[in-house]
């Protein structure tokens, strides 16, 4: 789960990224596009679990990818600006842009100044006490089995010393404070399978970690505006991946209601306030949205599931027990790959709306990927 501390730095990212953008979208020199720059808005079309494209409001060169009602910001490439009427981006001829942005922000160089302050060294003398004795008049016996000691008190002085100092010092202290990041090793040890498994990352969203035989192999990044889809083990649309930091978010503080999962049968979600717990149902039974509980599968009551394709021939050919963890797309789907690691292969698919990007080695937006599907 995420506690406050985590959501509040999340939440401040995004908005240093919002406002970035901001400055980006009105000055073509300092925008950031796609898949550097994340930022989600709502879509002004009613939801749909399609893929659709909405111009921008703000900029040309900008436009919209929808998913249920909610964007992530795209950029069309140099030199083109995207075409309301085909929705697609178009050559700047085609397109009559009544945008006009504001000019870049000029830089201006401000000198601060020296504001160094002597601090005074303020020195305190405090009595101290000090009791010396005279050694020359201590002497010990060693002559006889008792070992004794003889001080003459006559020649015993007491001298008082006035000699501590001090000094009040106004040097700061170095605090720093290393933060301790999760134990990804730990986390896949306390898997209950030696397959490969890709776990959400603590606190990230669009982060995950690889697992194989419970070791931990590499930790891996969506492309920018998709979320690890834990459970189809994909990046996947905000929406359709179920990622526990954001399930129950824009839930009213007080409020308490159950989702159901929509890529597990076994699986629902409780929000209390925006803090989602995760629960599954006993084998055997499959979670009734309806109803708001577990019911038994059967005829009546089935779960479907899809099976992916065998890898082909020649995904298998380039999956040699030498390799190191890589991706190989299906050669005739585009939204089908294989993860291959030593020889072994474990078929993936992409959600709706998304391909395989060789580039990226993840699933991406269609309109991104170069990528054709045979029949």
């Amino acid at each position: 789960m995420v506690t406050g501390r985590w959501r509040a730095k999340l939440q401040r990212l995004i908005v240093v990224v919002g406002l970035l953008l901001k400055v980006a979208q009105s000055c073509p020199e300092l925008r950031q596009c796609f898949p550097e720059a994340v930022v989600t808005v709502p879509c002004q079309n009613d939801p749909t679990l399609e893929w659709t494209s909405e111009p921008s409001d703000i900029d040309c060169s900008i436009y919209v990818s929808c998913f249920n009602a909610i964007g992530i910001k795209m950029c069309c490439p140099d030199g083109m600006l995207f075409n309301p009427d085909t929705l697609k981006c178009d050559d700047e001829s085609n397109v009559d842009c009544q945008i006009e942005p504001p000019p870049c922000p000029q830089t201006t160089t401000t000198t601060m100044p020296d504001t160094t302050t002597a601090l005074a060294d303020t020195t305190t003398n405090d009595a101290d006490t000090t009791m010396v004795t005279n050694p020359a008049e201590t002497t010990t016996d060693l002559s006889t089995d008792e070992t004794s000691t003889t001080t003459d008190e006559t020649d015993t002085t007491t001298q008082p010393i006035t000699t501590t100092e001090e000094i009040t010092s106004t040097a700061a202290i170095d605090t720093t404070t290393v933060q301790q990041g999760p134990d990804l090793a730990a986390l896949c040890a306390a898997l209950s399978t030696d397959s490969l498994v890709e776990l959400a990352y603590p606190g990230e969203c669009s982060s995950y970690i690889v697992c194989l035989d419970r070791q931990y192999i590499a930790t891996e990044v969506c492309p920018a505006g998709l979320h690890h889809n834990p459970i189809l083990s994909v990046c996947d649309s905000p929406d359709q991946a179920e990622c526990l930091d954001y399930i129950c978010q824009n839930n009213p503080e007080g409020s308490q209601i159950n989702i159901a999962s929509i890529n597990s049968c076994q699986r629902y979600y409780i929000c209390i306030g925006n803090m989602t717990v995760e629960r599954f149902c006993a084998p055997g039974t499959i979670y009734d949205a309806e109803n708001g509980w577990c019911i038994v599968e059967d005829m009546d009551n089935p779960c479907v599931r899809e099976r992916l394709p065998a890898p082909p021939q020649g995904v298998i050919l380039q999956c040699t027990g030498e390799n190191e963890l890589i991706k190989i797309r299906h050669p005739t789907m585009c939204d089908v790959y294989y993860r291959c690691l030593n020889g072994r292969l474990w078929a993936r698919q992409c959600p709706a709306g998304l391909y395989f990007d060789t580039d990226r080695a993840q699933c991406n937006l269609a309109e991104v990927v170069s990528c054709e599907v045979q029949q």
